[in-house]
C-alpha cells in the first residue's frame, strides 16, 4: 500500500505535495514470483506570494530560490531517469530592438542628416517580439556524506525579470526509485539557503512617516523574522510504501 503525506509552511508562497506511483516488472519467465518494483515519483509544486502578520506588521512576500532535497529510506534514485532538468522554465517575450537606415532623394525633407551624395539618411527603429525559454531549476549533487542516489537535490532560481519565483509545475517526473526493502519511504523537503531568497513585496506598517531608511531596516529585520520560521522546511512532503 502506498499513502502520501505533505505540510507547508507557507502554502501561497510554497506548496508541494508528491505522488507515487508502483511499477513493477517480472525478472525472468523462471522467476514469475520474483519481482523487481520501483516508484516513480511526481511533485506538484506552487510558487507565489504570501501575506503573513508579523507583530503589528503585514508582509507580502516571495522567494528567489529554494532547494528540494529528497531522503530515500529503503530505495535509490535510478540516475538514467533523473528528471526536473530542465521542467520548471517560462516563456518569456522579449522585444528586440534594431536600428536601420534608408536613403531618400532630398526634397521637401527638412530636419534630417545629409550625406555627401545629396540624399538623406532616414534612421527609423524597428522591433520585433520573440518567446524565449529560460530555465528556473538545476539538478544539484548530494551532501558530502551521502550519494545522489539516496539525496539527490534540485535547486530552483528565479532567472526572469520577475522578483521571484511564480508558476506551477505538475505531476512532472523527478525520477523512478529502486526498492530495496519494505517499508519504503521517500521524504522531500523545500529550504531557504539564505535570508536574501526572500524578496519583500509589500510592508504594512501602522507608524506613520517612515523614511526609506527606517523602511529599509524594517525590511532585513522582516526577512530575517521569516527566515527563523523556516527551522524545519518551507515545505515537507513523504511517499511511504509497505
Amino acid at each position: 500500500m502506498i499513502t502520501s503525506k505533505y505540510q507547508n509552511l507557507y502554502p501561497n508562497c510554497v506548496f508541494m505535495k508528491l505522488q507515487g506511483e508502483i511499477i513493477t516488472e517480472n525478472r525472468t519467465e523462471t522467476e514469475l514470483s520474483a519481482s523487481t518494483e520501483k516508484i516513480k515519483l511526481k511533485p506538484t509544486i506552487l510558487f507565489g506570494q504570501q501575506y503573513l502578520k508579523i507583530g503589528k506588521t503585514i508582509v507580502l512576500f516571495g522567494i528567489k530560490s529554494a532547494e528540494l532535497r529528497l531522503d530515500c529510506n529503503n530505495s535509490i534514485l535510478l540516475l538514467e531517469t533523473l528528471g526536473l532538468t530542465p521542467s520548471f522554465s517560462q516563456i518569456l517575450e522579449i522585444e528586440i530592438v534594431k536600428e536601420k537606415g534608408t536613403n531618400q532623394e532630398l526634397g521637401g525633407l527638412i530636419g534630417f542628416k545629409t550625406g555627401i551624395d545629396g540624399k538623406i539618411t532616414k534612421n527609423y527603429k524597428s522591433s520585433k517580439k520573440q518567446k524565449q525559454e529560460i530555465c528556473q531549476v538545476y539538478a544539484k549533487g548530494a551532501t558530502p556524506d551521502k550519494t545522489i542516489e539516496v539525496s539527490p537535490c534540485w535547486v530552483f532560481q528565479v532567472k526572469s525579470k520577475q522578483p521571484t519565483l511564480l508558476g506551477l509545475l505538475k505531476k512532472k517526473q523527478l525520477g523512478i526509485f529502486r526498492i530495496n526493502a519494505k517499508p519504503c519511504r521517500i521524504e522531500a523537503t523545500f529550504n531557504l539557503k539564505y535570508k536574501s531568497d526572500i524578496h519583500i513585496f509589500e510592508l504594512r506598517a501602522n507608524e506613520n512617516n517612515i523614511n526609506l531608511s527606517s523602511q529599509r531596516v524594517m525590511e532585513i529585520v522582516t526577512q530575517k523574522s521569516i527566515y527563523e520560521r523556516n527551522t524545519g522546511s518551507l515545505s515537507f512532503a513523504e511517499v511511504s510504501y509497505e
